[in-house]
């Protein structure tokens, strides 16, 4: 119960910090494209924080996600569809481009081996 109270405080914290640099990243233009990526990489944060409190509690976020459940493929699809948006409209494609990319990477290994490592 602990590892998972733990995970879920790693993914709600990963989570506001990339609430923030998105906010900060669409009022500070002169920050608007550093903003951009660390709103990224705290996006991915807090998503593998979600798998890893899902791992803890025995469950596969994979499987729950590729198994027809509409409002948490919608939670993730919308955040896919907007990180792209935004990141067109502040022309950073190539940045969006290689988070797809990095995303597709941590899908891939986790699916392919979700105990190879353990604690």
């Amino acid at each position: 119960m602990p590892g998972e109270l733990v995970a879920l405080a790693y993914s709600l914290l990963a989570g506001a910090f990339a609430f923030f640099c998105l906010y900060f990243s669409m009022t500070a233009k002169e920050w608007q494209r550093i903003l951009y990526a660390f709103f990224l990489v705290f996006t991915i944060a807090a998503w593998s924080g979600m798998e890893w409190a899902f791992w803890l509690m025995g469950q596969n976020m994979f499987d729950i996600i590729l198994y027809p459940a509409v409002p948490l493929d919608f939670f993730f699809l919308s955040w896919i569809v907007f990180a792209g948006w935004y990141g067109k409209k502040i022309g950073e494609m190539k940045t969006y481009a290689v988070w797809l990319v990095v995303l597709a990477i941590i899908f891939a290994v986790a699916r392919v081996c979700m105990n190879c490592i353990r604690f």
